[in-house]
């Protein structure tokens, strides 16, 4: 209302453009302009002068210990970008499930490019003025997070991995014997009978509830990983159950797109189906009944390994 810019595109082309492999617009770039959000980064702060990928992938470098400083993409990308121009902010959401590109000012120092691998480019522009007021209105149109139990914010113990259960307990007793405030206890791969999701090792975690019920006991709740990579196992009622009802992501011609990860050949449910999200989690459900009271939902990338033959991310050609 006040005749400030919100957002303009860039006169060459019209703002639209297009490379044979995306599709995309490009809005002027003031010098003073700065952009920031679009989820877990390496950058500083302020992302001008970035081009980033948003296309989560599992960027552990085995060489690093983690992941390279400059590592581009990482694990979470998030399509919203906000902007900050003479004291007044705005905010850019672009609603696309495909590859995404950001050109943050890097290749033309007076454009902002917003690029996308398929599908339209349908993107919505928030008003501010205040980075305050952009939030509330983007969070009001995409669905804002409830509030999270009051131990979730606490301190959790976590790491690769314990086992058998005797010694997470021990953690958890060391814990509690120097009096230090701690909330949850987290399970990782190690639990797991032949890193098959859904599953408890017979030999380390032989009484899941009673162990729960231990922890509780001494005041800590349980997080256990669920990994989305469903081993192909005939006879195995999770990988059954799965198969029968649907659930997997396919290809084009129908087959089940088949994986490497964690236990080996796997497939990978298709949480874009309300079926295959009610399976889930009835699957869930059961670890609730066990006293699990939190999941770690890893390499939800979803991440493949390179032994598959395609990188460390699932085919391009497989359908949702």
């Amino acid at each position: 209302g006040d005749g400030h810019v919100v957002a303009e595109d860039h006169p060459e082309g019209g703002g639209w453009w297009a490379d044979g492999e995306r599709v995309g617009l490009a809005r002027k770039a003031p010098a003073a302009e700065r952009y920031y959000a679009t989820g877990e980064r390496t950058a500083g702060l302020d992302l001008r002068g970035q081009a980033l990928t948003l296309w989560n992938t599992d960027a552990y470098d085995n060489a690093l210990g983690g992941f390279a400083p400059d590592q581009d993409p990482l694990y979470l990308s998030v399509p919203f970008l906000m902007t900050l121009r003479d004291g007044r902010a705005a905010g850019f959401f672009t609603d696309n499930a495909h590859r995404q590109s950001l050109d943050l000012a890097a290749t033309h120092p007076d454009r902002l490019i917003f690029g996308v691998h398929g599908g339209a480019v349908v993107q919505y522009v928030v008003a501010g003025p205040t980075p305050a007021d952009v939030m509330r209105r983007y969070t009001a149109l995409t669905g804002r997070a409830p509030l999270p139990p009051r131990w979730a914010l606490g301190y959790h113990q976590c790491r690769w991995g314990y086992w058998p259960d005797d010694q997470l307990l021990e953690v958890a007793e060391e814990l509690r014997s120097h009096a230090l405030p701690a909330d949850t206890m987290w399970l990782d791969i190690q639990h797991l009978d032949g890193f098959r999701t859904f599953t408890w090792d017979p030999t380390g975690f032989p009484d899941p509830l009673g162990m729960a019920g231990t922890l509780a006991g001494l005041g800590f709740h349980l997080t256990v990983i669920a990994d989305p990579g469903i081993k192909v196992e005939p006879g195995w009622d999770v990988y059954a159950s799965g198969l029968t009802g649907g659930h997997f992501l396919r290809w084009s011609d129908g087959e089940p797109f088949v994986g490497n990860v964690w236990p080996g050949l796997s497939v990978f449910p298709d949480f874009t189906q309300a079926g295959a999200r009610a399976w889930w989690a009835d699957l869930i459900g059961g670890l609730a009944d066990l006293g699990v009271d939190g999941i770690w939902l890893d390499v939800n990338e979803p991440t493949v390994f390179p032994e598959s033959g395609g990188g460390q991310t699932i085919d391009g050609e497989v359908v949702a």
